[in-house]
């Protein structure tokens, strides 16, 4: 894992990752670690609803910073969030972004990063998505290559925070992640974990270091299978709804608008015709982006196109 990092322009030592049993675990450990009642945690809006669950959970207060329409995160209004309500921590998803597809660009991180030192508060970057790069800058399938570089840059102090995960990149039932931090906070971590669990599974970490090694022949296959899995679901929303719908670059997610806020009436109408719909105000930590849903594109093609004509009889009965 560290020499993956180094790969993608960060070098990193291995007393800087602590392995996790995936993603997820990686998020609770932190927010469990980092936070007290009432610490206040700033975050995008919208923004990964499992991270949202671990601040609750943790005794946490959010605040949402709005991500501008087709952007990760202003980074005026972040910087003046982290200003003003000094929270504990920040989280921000950084690559392909969870549900939006957004991704920040290397000034933005930078900002995010400065930001961070500036006002000493602990800044993670959600990187669990990065690998899932679809798209070259040209619109060319993506190779290894295209791979944005990591939130963490070189000489990141002890305040930056990345966390990554196998499970998305490779296979969702491989429940392996890791946090890259500075020595200090992976030993505090670590000796956090203790109460909760000893270590994450050998096997699947050694399935992992295998999967590594083998990554580009393993994802350009895996890649070619999400962009066609993409471009069925995102034409086939043009082509039957009028909607505005976003072609993310990477990920696994599309962000349509719905032009109203219909939300959660077209994610009933949609489960009613058999398709599980995110409405918008799930992924806002103030319940905003009622105009918007959130689809996936990690089932087969064979099961988006059958999801499609039911998402358009969907919207029909919503629209009258």
């Amino acid at each position: 894992m560290a020499a993956r990092y180094a790969e993608r322009g960060t070098p990193t030592s291995a007393d800087q990752i602590l392995v996790t049993t995936g993603a997820q675990h990686a998020i609770a450990l932190l927010a469990r670690t980092f936070l007290r009642p009432r610490d206040t945690v700033v975050v995008q809006d919208p923004t990964y609803v499992h991270a949202l669950e671990a601040v609750w959970r943790a005794g946490g207060r959010l605040v949402g910073v709005p991500c501008p329409a087709g952007d990760a995160l202003d980074v005026e209004q972040f910087a003046s969030a982290l200003r003003q309500s000094r929270p504990r921590l920040a989280y921000l998803v950084t690559d392909f972004h969870n549900p939006t597809g957004q991704t920040l660009t290397p000034a933005q991180k930078a900002a995010a990063r400065e930001a961070a030192q500036r006002f000493g508060v602990t800044v993670l970057g959600d990187e669990t998505l990065t690998e899932l790069t679809l798209d070259a800058d040209d619109g060319a399938p993506a190779t290894d290559a295209d791979v944005p570089p990591s939130f963490s840059g070189p000489g990141t102090g002890p305040h930056v925070i990345s966390i990554g995960s196998a499970s998305k990149t490779f296979w969702g039932g491989l429940r392996i992640g890791w946090v890259r931090a500075h020595p200090d906070v992976v030993a505090a971590l670590a000796q956090a974990r203790g109460s909760l669990d000893i270590a994450s599974p050998l096997l699947d970490q050694l399935a992992v270091v295998e999967l590594l090694a083998r990554r580009a022949e393993v994802l350009a296959g895996r890649r070619v299978t999400l962009r066609a899995q993409r471009d069925v679901l995102v034409d086939g929303l043009r082509a039957g709804l009028p909607w505005d719908v976003p072609r993310p670059a990477g990920g696994l997610s599309v962000w349509p608008s719905l032009g109203a806020p219909l939300a959660h009436a077209f994610a009933a109408a949609a489960a009613a015709e058999g398709v599980l719909v995110n409405a918008g105000p799930t992924f806002s930590p103030h319940a905003s982006a009622a105009d918007r849903v959130r689809l996936t594109f990690g089932r087969s093609t064979a099961d988006l196109e059958r999801a499609l004509p039911r998402l358009v009889r969907a919207w029909a009965r919503v629209a009258r």
